[in-house]
């Protein structure tokens, strides 16, 4: 595989943080929708295993607060950190989310994903090479 450019690189960090970026956008377009779908299909879970739409909702925001920011900061401040695995079910349990407001969840989504993209966008080009480890396996700032 020939080794990418930094102007490659920076291409990719771009397109990546665009990604995410466009998630925070797309928060506000599915709140002029979510108020139009009944309670039982917001807080059911289809399947006995699975999560319901604001449980999904809920770890999407957990997820960025406990879990990617994090990692990505321990990255930058460690020499190779060993990260944890993670339970998302045990992290998910820590609340209630079908007992939350619809509005009030998207609005942590939106707030860990815009913190999570400012940390992204301020990164210095030479930092994203930086890796840890989880589970034995090399994760740098692009994984």
């Amino acid at each position: 595989m020939p080794e990418q450019t930094e102007q490659d690189l920076g291409a990719v960090r771009e397109a990546l943080t665009g990604q995410i970026a466009y998630l925070v956008d797309e928060i506000e377009h599915l709140r002029s929708i979510v108020y139009r779908i009944p309670a039982p299909l917001l807080e059911g879970r289809p399947l006995p295993e699975s999560f319901s739409i604001k449980e999904t909702y809920g770890l999407f925001a957990i997820l960025d607060e406990h879990v990617y920011l994090p990692r990505l900061q321990r990255i930058i401040a460690d020499d190779e950190p060993e990260l944890p695995l993670l339970d998302a079910r045990r992290l998910l349990a820590r609340e209630s989310w079908n007992d939350l407001e619809i509005g009030d969840i998207l609005d942590r989504v939106k707030e860990a994903r815009s913190e999570l993209v400012s940390f992204l966008r301020a990164l210095p080009a030479g930092e994203w090479s930086r890796s840890g480890f989880i589970n034995g396996q090399r994760r740098t700032v692009y994984d």
